[in-house]
């Protein structure tokens, strides 16, 4: 049996005082004998390439929502006037 095995990434957001806290979790599901899923945590040399792929769309995402956040929270207090 032929199948694809992609990488996945999974993004965690975890809550601090000052601002979110982003996290990148990277997986390689597979199904087993039995058909059942699984996520392997551990990637052979021919999964690196998209992992890198998969890696850099995480950054992406987490770098733009970060920005979104601080332009937000910037405006917030620009209106509360806090800042100037």
């Amino acid at each position: 049996m032929s199948h694809s095995v992609k990488n996945k990434g999974t993004i965690w957001q975890n809550a601090s005082e000052k601002r979110p806290l982003f996290a990148a979790i990277f997986s390689r599901p597979f199904k087993d004998q039995l058909g059942t899923w699984c996520n392997r945590m551990s990637f052979r040399l021919n999964d690196l390439k998209p992992l890198i792929n998969v890696a850099f769309e995480e950054k992406q995402w987490i770098t733009a929502h970060t920005r979104k956040r601080c332009t937000i929270s910037l405006g917030s207090l620009r209106r509360s006037g806090s800042i100037p």
